[in-house]
């Protein structure tokens, strides 16, 4: 993350959940992507359900192949 530029980068997939928070729905696979920003949660496991937000660079994406609600 301080060298962006240079760094290692990632393939990561975003999954739409549905109504129930359970059931994976459409997904999209990006490529060689970076973070560029990272905040990691405050507080202890106790309180609940802990998230880290993050802020990618993407460099492209995959086209999917079915599922989910479409892109277009």
């Amino acid at each position: 993350m301080n060298d962006p530029q240079n760094g290692t980068r990632q393939d990561i997939t975003l999954t739409e959940l549905t109504k129930d928070s359970k059931t994976a729905g459409y997904s999209v696979n990006y490529k060689e992507c970076f973070c560029i920003k990272l905040r990691l949660p405050t507080g202890t496991a106790q309180e609940g359900t802990l998230t880290t937000d993050m802020e990618w660079a993407i460099h492209y994406a995959e086209i999917p192949s079915a599922g989910g609600i479409s892109p277009s």
